[in-house]
């Protein structure tokens, strides 16, 4: 996989609802990057629209099946800090 077009395309084409539109409306939750090295992803989330985004770092295998989170669910306050998480974890 080369862009998130394509991983949410594999993703759908093979039963997962990870990117459906209504499960993204209700956690809150936005795709904050491009695919990164084919497997990685930002996402932010927040618990309502008062809340703080959160970052989280995803991973998602080849066959479009989000992984476990590369650390923890909504860890860093922003998106400069997951990109740079990122690199030193990868």
């Amino acid at each position: 996989m080369k862009t998130m077009k394509e991983a949410k395309a594999i993703s759908k084409a093979n039963g997962g609802h990870f990117f459906d539109a209504q499960a993204m409306r209700f956690f809150n939750s936005k795709i904050e990057s491009e695919l990164i090295e084919g497997r990685y992803f930002i996402t932010s989330e927040r618990y309502d629209m008062d809340s703080p985004k959160m970052y989280t770092i995803r991973q998602i295998s080849e066959t479009g099946q989000i992984l476990d989170d590369l650390g923890e669910f909504q860890e860093f306050d922003t998106l400069h800090d997951a990109l740079i998480a990122l690199g030193e974890r990868k």
